[in-house]
Formats: structure tokens, C-alpha cells, sequence
């Protein structure tokens, strides 16, 4: 495919397809279940499985999200919820999707343990377990796959981004036989799907990712950044947060000076990239792999230079988004 929205959107109908052959679930009655919080992609079928929806979509996909048929919530992170649904829907639940960090929530990591659990449930209830890697996959979280940390394997996986190393747009859901042979030929694809120069760019890309042991070099360089940013001892963070080079900063904001918007633009105008959450509560630190030691140091420096100046700069370019436009506060 093309885009992780394509490739969660592929996901979904391997598992309503292996539902009715393998399973014995009724046409119409499969449901996919998700975490709350949970960030999949913005097309409408995938953002018919967020929590929070945005308005004006409607009419959603249905038998898809974070509540359960029943009604049981299934809050990211908690195992009980998801016990609880599976005890109570286990039958009709097709599959469970998850992020083993969730990205776009400002990347909150479960609880240890948890992601082997999920495993174990799913296996119990025989529900499929499908693992978001778009944003956590190809080394950037110390591992070449999220789950892996975990010490399982997922009976889907999606994947996407760095797939083609930023060269070229690719996604694609990945593996074994017993659930991709439920889907028959042009059931799945798009015109610019499995194209010459994103298949190439992915091939080289995963030939960097062993060969320059990416993953290994997340872990250390991760570990690095943090160190450094813990010993600023930084104003306004209250914890650090991820694995690798997949990491954030949890602040206290005090709007309106210190919001993570505001964090961001400033960042941005000193040549240093993040992202916040909606909230402004959380500021997503994603480096390239690539990077050198030197760059990283030095972006760190930046970092701690904006938050002691932030509370006396004034209007910054982005810092707000107002009626969905990105605008500085005048």
C-alpha cells in the first residue's frame, strides 16, 4: 500500500474476512476492537476507531473501536478491560489493534508486561492481534518491532512510514499464511500499490536497518538523550516518557506562555523539530535513527534553552491553532 491509514484499513478486512471463514462469526457481527486514545489514521474507517471522533464524518464504519459490543470501555494500558470484554464478547471480537506506544497521544507506553499479556488474551480467545508499528516499527524504539520488547509475535502486523526509509510512500500488513491466504487476489490494493521505486527504497531501507543495526543504535543514542535532558533538570517537566528514539516530554503547561504548542514553535524557529500532543501536555522528541551523537547533544541544548526562555518570549509564529488554522497568537 501506500499510507498506514491504507494499511490499518487492509488490516480490517483480512480480519473481518479470517472472522467469518476461520472463526465462525456471522457476516456483520466481527468486531474490531482498539484501545481508548488509540491513533490509526484519518481516513474513515480509521477514525471511525478513535475514542474521540471528529464531527462531521458521519456515519461511521461500525463494529470497530474501543468499546465492546457490550459496552466495556477498553481503556489503553489496562488488561482488565480488556479481559472484561473479551470475557463478555469474546465470540464476536474479531481482532484487537493496539499500539505498543501509542505516537499520536503523545506516546505513552503500557505498563510492563502488558503487550505480553494482550498476547496471551488474544491467544486464549482466539481473537487475531494486530500490531500498529507505523510509528514504533524499523528500530525506533531499540527493537525492529515495538512488540518484540515483549517477547511475542503479533498474528498481524501494520507498518508504514519508515518503511521506504522517507523515500518513497509505502505501508503494508504483514503475516503468516493461516490469516494473509484468507484474502484473494485484488482485494486489497491501489493503483500506485507495490510500485518499482517504493519497493526498492524499502528493500535498501531494511538492508540499513540489519546491516547498520538501527534498532541497537535507538536504544543507545535514546538513552544518551535522555541522560542529557534529565541532567538540565528542565523547568515545567514533570517525566520523560518512550523507548529509544521515541520519546516525550510530559510537561505542567501554564498557558499562555508555557503550552507545548508554544515549546514547539519556538523549537521549530531554533532548527529543532517536535511535535506536541492536543492537550499541550506532552512533546514528542522523534530524531532521525541517523542522526549523529554530535546533532543530538546539540539539539538537546537547544531544548534546554527554550525552556528557560519560553515564559519571556513573546507571540510565536504557530504557537496557537485557531478555527483550524495554525497562527500566531495576534
Amino acid at each position: 500500500m501506500t499510507s498506514g491509514a491504507e494499511a490499518v484499513d487492509a488490516a480490517i478486512k483480512i480480519a473481518r474476512k479470517w472472522a467469518f471463514f476461520v472463526k465462525g462469526i456471522r457476516d456483520g457481527s466481527a468486531h474490531i476492537l482498539t484501545a481508548t486514545a488509540c491513533y490509526h489514521g484519518v481516513t474513515l474507517s480509521t477514525v471511525s476507531m478513535a475514542s474521540k471522533k471528529a464531527e462531521h464524518f458521519s456515519t461511521y464504519l461500525p463494529n470497530v473501536g474501543s468499546t465492546a459490543p457490550s459496552g466495556t470501555v477498553v481503556r489503553y494500558g489496562e488488561i482488565d478491560d480488556l479481559r472484561k470484554a473479551f470475557t463478555e464478547d469474546g465470540p464476536r471480537i474479531a481482532a484487537f489493534m493496539i499500539e505498543p506506544i501509542q505516537g499520536s497521544a503523545g506516546i505513552v507506553v503500557p505498563p510492563a508486561g502488558y503487550i505480553k499479556e494482550v498476547a496471551e488474551l488474544c491467544k486464549e480467545h482466539n481473537v487475531l492481534f494486530i500490531a500498529d508499528e507505523i510509528q514504533t516499527g524499523f528500530g525506533r524504539t531499540g527493537t525492529n518491532l515495538c512488540h518484540q520488547h515483549d517477547g511475542v509475535k503479533a498474528d498481524l502486523v501494520v507498518l508504514g512510514k519508515a518503511l521506504s526509509g522517507g523515500l518513497y510512500p509505502m505501508s503494508g500488513v504483514m503475516g503468516p499464511s493461516r490469516v494473509m491466504d484468507i484474502i484473494s487476489p485484488f482485494e486489497i490494493g491501489t493503483t500506485m500499490a507495490n510500485n518499482p521505486p517504493g519497493c526498492a527504497a524499502a528493500l535498501a531501507a531494511l538492508d540499513v536497518l540489519v546491516d547498520e543495526k538501527l534498532a541497537d543504535r535507538a536504544d543507545r543514542l535514546g538513552k544518551l538523550l535522555l541522560e542529557r535532558l534529565r541532567s538540565y533538570d528542565l523547568p515545567y517537566v514533570v517525566e520523560f516518557s518512550g523507548r529509544g528514539l521515541f520519546l516525550a516530554m510530559v510537561i505542567e503547561a501554564k498557558p499562555p506562555k508555557v503550552t507545548g504548542r508554544r515549546i514547539a514553535a519556538l523549537l521549530a524557529q531554533r532548527g529543532v523539530l517536535v511535535s506536541s500532543n492536543t492537550a499541550g501536555t506532552r512533546i514528542r522528541i522523534c530524531p532521525p535513527l541517523t542522526i549523529s551523537e554530535e546533532d543530538l547533544m546539540r539539539g538537546a541544548d537547544v531544548v534546554a534553552a527554550v525552556f528557560a526562555e519560553i515564559e519571556d518570549v513573546g507571540d510565536i509564529p504557530g504557537e496557537a491553532v485557531e478555527d483550524g488554522f495554525v497562527t500566531s497568537r495576534t
